[in-house]
């Protein structure tokens, strides 16, 4: 799956909020289902820009993607779209 697909999916699912809330876990989030971490220096109902948006968003990806396919080597598993989607969605 091309990177350019993925992001159109992951948006789709998990919508897109540019002010920091927290989760149905408790856990601050932005963007694009980013997981604020400390360095990210963010507080709950902050704002951020569109392009820091894209840039957590693009990190993330770039984050997940090799994570998922190491897990699906290791599992001996065939990665489709669907895969793919899933796993990276689910980091």
């Amino acid at each position: 799956m091309d990177r350019a697909t993925l992001r159109t999916q992951i948006n789709r699912d998990e919508g897109k909020r540019l002010r920091v809330y927290r989760d149905t876990l408790d856990h601050l989030t932005v963007g694009v289902g980013h997981l604020v971490v400390p360095r990210d220096q963010l507080t709950n109902g902050q704002w951020i820009t569109e392009e820091r948006c894209t840039s957590f968003f693009e990190q993330d990806i770039t984050t997940a993607l090799p994570r998922v396919r190491g897990d699906a080597a290791l599992a001996d598993t065939h990665l489709d779209n669907e895969w793919d989607c899933a796993c990276v969605h689910s980091l």
